[in-house]
């Protein structure tokens, strides 16, 4: 008879087996990676085919924004171009989301440091976020709350591509300060204020 194991206790068990597998630094991005599908509230990350292409040990901040999907929808999208973020991704089947698959940003995010967007750890030259070359990936996804409540969790992953030691393969997992998350549901609450 197979052993039944828990979706929470098996997302634990890829989480440590990825963290032990990548001791040094991740693979280099090719531009084959594949593609996001869907970013779990326990951080695994899925793509075509529904394969788990890795677990982020990050919990995606969750909001309520009052009104409809369709509205938060367009804060939203008002909200990522607002801090410079091109809105790449507006579905709304099977699941209403909004946001940006993959971008690079290098220091700064609008008006802020990279340092406060992302960790991604430092080295003898500093911090990597506020230096190296960071491939992110923010989706906001929207879900019904009843009938005038919509709850709004939007995911942020991120590498920093080593840029200054000349080496390929130096690319390291960057994990979110929840900063860039907040700033786009304040920034779409007041859009949503100012439609009304």
């Amino acid at each position: 008879m197979p052993t039944r194991v828990s979706l929470p206790l098996l997302a634990a068990l890829v989480a440590v087996a990825l963290a032990c597998a990548s001791t040094s630094s991740a693979p280099p991005m090719t531009g084959t990676e594949p593609q996001v599908i869907a970013v779990d509230d326990q951080g695994l990350i899925t793509g075509q085919a529904g394969a788990v292409v890795r677990a982020t040990g990050y919990a995606a901040p969750t909001f309520d924004f009052p009104g409809s999907p369709w509205g938060a929808l367009e804060a939203f999208a008002a909200a990522y171009k607002e801090l410079g973020i091109p809105v790449t991704v507006a579905d709304t089947v099977p699941v209403h989301r909004v946001g940006n698959g993959r971008f690079v940003r290098m220091r700064r995010l609008g008006d802020l440091a990279m340092s406060q967007v992302v960790r991604c750890g430092e080295d003898i030259n500093g911090t990597r976020a506020d230096r190296d070359r960071i491939v992110m990936s923010v989706i906001s996804e929207v879900r019904p709350q009843g009938k005038d409540s919509t709850r709004v969790v939007t995911r942020l992953t991120a590498t920093a591509q080593d840029t200054q030691s000349g080496t390929s393969g130096a690319d390291h997992a960057c994990t979110s300060t929840g900063t860039l998350e907040a700033r786009l549901y304040e920034v779409a609450m007041q859009r949503a204020v100012m439609r009304r």
